[in-house]
């Protein structure tokens, strides 16, 4: 049986990593959603998949550089389609209520943050934080590239499913040992792999 995922929502049919795009899964009978998520300077984790305004939104810049304050005024639509202006860049809170009204299951994939160690524990703080107000009738399963930083995650939410994320030109013999390190339930390879 398979299980398919929606990566970054329906972005197909939306601007990826938005609340449009997500909330567009249930009513293509999908029951899984992927998101990426990242920090901002004040902490707040809000969902993308780059560290910057540049690809995806009406700004440029670090997300680094912004707090929640700054959101407003971020579209993050237009750039797929005049229906989608003013699009906000959601917060993981945001998704997370998202997700409970829609009863979607969810994989959370933590960014990589390159602001730096202690602004990727402040990361993973605050998932754990949104994971708290998660329906414990939804499945979860958190991924990362970012090894050490899951490994990490797993230390302060251990009941929590891992999975070790891999790049395309993964050669590394030690594959078993990394998913060891971070105790993964699971492995996601590249289809090109």
């Amino acid at each position: 049986m398979k299980t398919l995922f929606a990566h970054r929502g329906m972005s197909a049919l939306a601007p990826e990593n938005t609340l449009s795009a997500f909330a567009e899964v249930k009513e293509y009978g999908l029951g899984w959603v992927e998101c990426d998520v990242d920090v901002l300077a004040d902490g707040t984790v809000v969902i993308s998949h780059d560290d910057t305004l540049d690809r995806c939104t009406n700004r440029t810049g670090s997300l680094y550089a912004l707090t929640k304050n700054d959101l407003p005024g971020i579209d993050a639509g237009s750039w797929f389609g005049d229906n989608f202006e003013d699009e906000p860049l959601p917060t993981f809170s945001q998704f997370i209520d998202l997700v409970n009204e829609h009863q979607l299951n969810i994989n959370v994939e933590i960014k990589s943050c390159a602001a730096g160690w202690p602004m990727t524990l402040t990361l993973l703080d605050g998932v754990i934080e949104g994971l708290n107000k998660l329906s414990p009738d939804l499945k979860l399963l958190v991924s990362s590239f970012n090894h050490l930083a899951l490994a990490e995650f797993k230390r302060r939410s251990p009941k929590t499913d891992v999975a070790c994320l891999f790049e395309d030109d993964y050669t590394d013999d030690d594959w078993r040992s990394t998913a060891e390190a971070c105790e993964a339930t699971a492995i996601h390879l590249s289809n090109q792999a």
